[in-house]
């Protein structure tokens, strides 16, 4: 009995999302951005109905801080 060897590729996030717009970038960032107001929206509402006691004092910030040497 032989065994088969699959090759699994990784795919690129951008290409697939670019892919699933028919290569439509601005109709793809303009999906991506409302998605983003969407999130943000949702994080501004638990964060009003979270118990700080909940998380031991910790809340979710929606301002994004680049890591050293990260890009954006």
């Amino acid at each position: 009995m032989s065994a088969v060897r699959a090759e699994i590729s990784e795919i690129d996030p951008v290409d697939e999302i670019l892919e699933a717009f028919r290569g439509d970038a601005r109709a793809a960032i303009a999906d991506i951005l409302a998605q983003c107001n969407h999130l943000h929206d949702q994080l501004e509402l638990v964060s009003a109905a979270m118990s700080t006691g909940l998380t031991r004092g910790w809340r979710p910030n929606a301002d994004r801080r680049l890591e050293q040497g990260e890009e954006l």
